[in-house]
């Protein structure tokens, strides 16, 4: 009896400290949430008319839950004139899936192109598959005037984003209508 109990004590002690070490290495890992699209990753993406993938060396993160990946791009978007604030995938009867972005112009000039990342979750937030090569991202353009101060939604269709129904994303480049722009660093 004495033996279970101490096998007992063992096992929920082993139990907390895997999960903490488990979660410890999980939060350091999302910490360095951002790569850069390599060519060999970009070839693999974009095969066969895949959905819309992300240039060679545009940043992107890495796969983790929706709650984390909100707090990332709002790190990265912090300063960022031009900002999507919600993001979903739906269905379409006439163009089958589509994913609508809500862009907001922080900016002093009128936003006529977007451009940027998007990444797609599931209904439990999980990170889900919106590319034929089951990557969790795509890219995204959208021609919209935007005036500074406005918000406006973005609809791009997908073809692949299968159970992918919430989307966090976050702009790179924009252009206004006087032919100014701005552009993220590439990685």
């Amino acid at each position: 009896m004495r033996s279970v109990l101490i096998g007992c004590i063992g096992l929920g002690l082993g139990g907390a400290i895997g999960y903490f070490v488990g979660r410890s290495s999980l939060a350091r890992e999302w910490e360095r949430a951002y790569a850069s699209i390599t060519p060999a990753q970009y070839d693999r993406s974009a095969r066969d008319q895949a959905d819309p993938t992300p240039a060679v060396g545009e940043k992107v993160l890495g796969a983790m839950p929706l709650t984390r990946t909100r707090l990332s791009v709002r790190g990265l978007s912090e300063a960022a004139p031009v900002v999507v604030t919600v993001g979903s995938i739906g269905s379409d009867d006439d163009e089958g899936r589509m994913l609508h972005l809500t862009i907001e112009n922080r900016g002093a000039c009128t936003v006529s192109s977007v451009a940027g990342v998007a990444y797609g979750f599931d209904a439990w937030g999980r990170p889900s598959e919106m590319n034929r090569a089951g990557e969790h991202y795509v890219s995204f353009e959208g021609d919209r005037n935007i005036a500074p101060g406005a918000k406006a939604v973005v609809t791009v269709p997908l073809r692949y984003a299968r159970s992918a129904s919430l989307a966090a994303a976050h702009v790179d480049r924009f252009t206004c209508i006087d032919g100014a722009g701005w552009a993220r660093e590439k990685g």
